[in-house]
């Protein structure tokens, strides 16, 4: 599938909680700030500018067998969290049940937290007779996975 278009709502947001992520052991109280967006760039606490770089944290197929958890990626997909899962980008995923069952979501604005809504315009086509070799049983090391995400500006 090729991801054409990611179009973010004007505000995302923040979540930080004691206990959670990686500064939350130094957090006493939790707290919720919403972001507001700009085209090219977000501000976080009125003095960080970071760039905006839409991305998808989850995507994927229905894998085979009986149903998971998106929570761990496996050859379906799943929860990859990596910017490279943005516009531009060509994702080669599995078809293992009638329909494949393709869904995503975990909308970011890039890698930071900030978590968003959004309309993500993608393209999909069934690559009929390819098999998949299983990422369980390796006979060498597994690829990168540049090896099998393409990213490329159409």
């Amino acid at each position: 599938m090729h991801i054409h278009r990611i179009e973010l709502d004007k505000r995302a947001v923040l979540a930080t909680l004691p206990g959670a992520g990686v500064a939350g052991a130094r957090l006493t109280a939790g707290r919720i700030d919403f972001v507001p967006v700009a085209e090219d760039h977000v501000v976080l606490f009125d003095t960080l500018r970071l760039p905006r770089n839409p991305m998808i944290g989850v995507i994927g197929t229905a894998p085979a067998g009986e149903a998971v958890s998106c929570g761990t990626p496996d050859t379906y997909g799943g929860y990859m969290d990596t910017k490279i899962i943005s516009e531009g980008t060509t994702l080669l995923l599995p078809v293992n049940v009638a329909g494949a069952l393709l869904a995503m979501g975990d909308g970011e604005v890039g890698v930071s937290g900030l978590e968003i809504k959004g309309v993500v315009e993608v393209e999909a086509h069934v690559i009929k007779g390819r098999r998949w070799r299983s990422r369980r049983m390796p006979a060498t090391p597994l690829p990168p996975p540049r090896l099998w995400i393409r990213r490329r500006k159409w």
